[in-house]
């Protein structure tokens, strides 16, 4: 049966069609996937500030960065804010209707553009969310190492106790 699930689990990520649900799925998960969302933040934000410093215009920025995603639910959401960008749209407003970006930073963002100052917007988001992300990777390493020290200390207590057990049994027949 695992190995069915398995082989069955990676069909379907290999799946074009399904992969973009199991990439939606996983960053919807409780602690993952806020993890992740950070991590795709602050990785998109910098990419596209980079690539307009060295003077690419903004939609073609973004066609770059979402094409460099890994994640194929969040490629498609971007190319449809770069679609909502070619109809005259904010960048704010179309990273807003792609539903995947915290709050705060489509409002820093947004603060850029009106700002005039998009790319070193997009670079200080991009750092909040590295440091974001830190902390979130911090605090979950903190919440993992007690679970697999006892996870541990279980194994390696069913281990003794399967040693000894059967020399505590001969010692009790050998009377």
């Amino acid at each position: 049966l695992a190995v069915l699930s398995a082989a069955g689990f990676a069909a379907a990520w290999r799946s074009e069609a399904l992969r973009p649900r199991l990439d939606r799925l996983r960053l919807s998960l409780p602690v993952a996937g806020g993890v992740q969302i950070s991590y795709v933040t602050a990785q998109l934000f910098r990419t596209v500030a980079t690539i307009l410093g060295g003077g690419t215009p903004l939609l073609e920025s973004m066609r770059i960065a979402a094409g460099s995603q890994g994640n194929l639910f969040l490629r498609q959401r971007l190319l449809e804010a770069v679609e909502r960008l070619e109809e005259g749209a904010m960048l704010s407003e179309a990273l807003e209707e792609a539903e995947v970006f915290p709050r705060l930073a489509v409002r820093m963002v947004a603060a850029g553009e009106s700002g005039g100052a998009l790319e070193q917007i997009l670079t200080d988001v991009a750092d909040f969310y590295d440091d974001e992300l830190e902390t979130r990777l911090g605090l979950l390493t903190s919440t993992v190492e007690p679970i697999l020290m006892l996870i541990m200390g279980l194994i390696i207590g069913f281990i003794v106790v399967a040693m000894y057990l059967p020399i505590f049994q001969l010692a009790g027949t050998a009377f």
